[in-house]
Formats: structure tokens, C-alpha cells, sequence
């Protein structure tokens, strides 16, 4: 059963609850009971001793030339490959936890306990 992250837009508490894939996302927030409850998007959960392997199964790869060339400015010591006929083109792969943080952060995600959550 995988594990959600919500936020209240109008009282921004947050909330981790397991759900079953099919069912229903909140809606209502159990502490203001505003109906401004929703999922955050996160991102799944790698152990960090995997490293050179793609980061997060893909979660953060590029489509296009543009993006891999702004994520580099962002976080220019995490290789992704920019051959378009690389199985692995726009995939960033880390070489240590810095790198890792590192790409996150350039991808517009940040840690929360031991999730990556999108900012």
C-alpha cells in the first residue's frame, strides 16, 4: 500500500497516510476541515547506497536537449547522457549522496523525512 503525502492549502498542514492505489484521495483536512486537502506530488523512495544507478527509476529524466542543458547549469557534477540514441538520454545518474541532492535540487524537488517531495 503506498504511502501519500497531503497539504492543506488553507491551514498547510501536512499529513502522510497509506492508501490503497485505488482508492479515493482526501479531500477534506483533518485539522481545519477545509475541502483544500490534496496529494503532493513525491517522488518513490531509492535507497542511497545505490549510486550509479538512474536516479529516483526515472522519475526525473529530461525529453529534451533544452532541459538536460539547464539541468547541467543547475547541477553541473551529475552526468546525464545527452544522445538521444542512449537508452539512458535525460536520466541523471549519481555518483554519491551530494550528486543525488544535488540533481534533486535541480529538479525542483527537496527532502521531507525520507521522501522526495516536489516543491
Amino acid at each position: 500500500m503506498p504511502l501519500y503525502q497531503y497539504l492543506c492549502d488553507a491551514c498547510r498542514h501536512e499529513l502522510e497516510e497509506y492508501q490503497p492505489i485505488r482508492s479515493d484521495p482526501l479531500t477534506l483536512c483533518p485539522s481545519c476541515g477545509a475541502e483544500r486537502f490534496h496529494r503532493v506530488p513525491t517522488l518513490p523512495h531509492t535507497p542511497l547506497k545505490d549510486y550509479h544507478t538512474p536516479i529516483e527509476q526515472f522519475s526525473i529524466a529530461m525529453d529534451t536537449d533544452e532541459e538536460i542543458r539547464e539541468f547541467m547549469k543547475k547541477a553541473p557534477d551529475v552526468q546525464v547522457s545527452t544522445d538521444p540514441n542512449d537508452e539512458m538520454y535525460g536520466v541523471p545518474i549519481a555518483k554519491c549522496r551530494r550528486d543525488k541532492l544535488q540533481a534533486l535540487k535541480a529538479a525542483g524537488y527537496h527532502e521531507s523525512n525520507s521522501e522526495r517531495v516536489r516543491k
